[in-house]
């Protein structure tokens, strides 16, 4: 749980049922330089440091 408030498995799932391509995310694999998460407001750039 990030201090947030978010949970990033829970993130990562709501992230995958919209997306329509296997993403790392699908593998659990979070690459912090990876835009798609800040870009997609999963993450911020803050959290993304965080995890």
């Amino acid at each position: 749980v990030l201090t947030s408030g978010k949970v990033v498995e829970d993130e990562l799932y709501k992230f995958g049922i919209k997306c329509n391509y296997e993403h790392l995310y699908y593998f659990f694999i979070i690459d912090s330089e990876d835009r798609t998460f800040v870009e997609e407001n999963i993450f911020s750039p803050t959290e993304l440091k965080e995890i």
